[in-house]
């Protein structure tokens, strides 16, 4: 009976020991540096011992992640991290760039050496929380934000434009002679427009107006077959001028935020940013 009761207990100790993970081993993690130190985030201490930011940072985070798999109990886990300490970091030959594509073949399972994060390595390799910022920001001129009543007509109106302007006097004298053509017309055949020179001429320059804005509010219209013909030869070039004009002012409006937008930051390329400084201090 004592012979059976001892080898029930050899067995439970067995699986008890089987289920959960054992004490004392070592980490299977490869973690790796790169030889040519890179203060402050790795260099090496007068005894030659590493240190620095990151080799901190792997230290605390392997504690966290050991206490994590003692928590959960995962054998499989526990034999990959380990429970004798942080793992032996290695060195990898040159500097940080060199050691990046011992990560990405499966050489190693960690490296730091202030390794930058990009866009592109993001897509491939996982990083941990960043130790340092670029310090890298958009940066604009500091001006007084207070505008005059010029400034505002200017952003109202724009200003000036020359072409605009133009266009307003070939349109006005374009439409004087279409008003002739059509009070020649018009006179003796159309109540609307008025037999005599002045009057007449008033109504057939009201008539071309309204034809070339599109805007026919129908209180004169041409009757004869002449003065229909020449309305609308009138109304294609009041179109065309119309447009024109509109144009005129769209593009000065677009110019004139153009050259507002480079005042305000006149910077074309890197080398533009260098001796850019703001309130406090340099900007960069």
């Amino acid at each position: 009976v004592g012979g059976w009761r001892s080898s029930l207990l050899v067995f439970v100790a067995t699986c008890l020991a089987s289920a959960g993970p054992a004490e004392g081993r070592a980490s299977q993690l490869r973690v790796a540096t790169c030889a040519g130190t890179y203060p402050p985030f790795v260099f090496k201490n007068f005894d030659g011992s590493l240190i620095g930011l990151e080799v901190e940072m792997f230290r605390a985070v392997y504690g966290i992640m050991m206490q994590q798999v003692r928590a959960i109990n995962a054998s499989e886990v526990f034999d990959l991290v380990g429970d004798t300490g942080p793992p032996d970091i290695q060195q990898i030959p040159g500097f940080p760039e060199q050691g990046i594509p011992y990560l990405v073949n499966g050489t190693v399972d960690i490296y730091f050496c202030g390794a930058y994060m990009t866009v592109d390595r993001c897509e491939y390799l996982d990083f941990g929380p960043p130790t340092i910022a670029s310090g890298y920001t958009m940066i604009v001129s500091a001006r007084d934000a207070r505008a005059s009543w010029q400034d505002v007509q200017i952003k109202a109106f724009g200003k000036p434009n020359a072409l605009g302007i133009y266009t307003i006097v070939v349109m006005i004298f374009m439409n004087l002679a279409f008003a002739h053509c059509v009070w020649a017309c018009e006179r003796r055949y159309n109540g609307e427009i008025r037999p005599i020179y002045g009057p007449g001429i008033y109504d057939a320059f009201w008539l071309g107006f309204i034809t070339a804005t599109t805007v026919g509010y129908g209180d004169k219209t041409p009757k004869t077959v002449l003065g229909r013909i020449v309305t609308i030869f009138w109304m294609l070039t009041g179109t065309y001028l119309m447009g024109l004009f509109a144009a005129a002012i769209t593009s000065g409006f677009i110019t004139q935020q153009l050259l507002e937008i480079k005042e305000q930051a006149p910077l074309s390329k890197p080398s533009d940013l260098m001796g850019v400084q703001r309130r406090g201090g340099a900007a960069f």
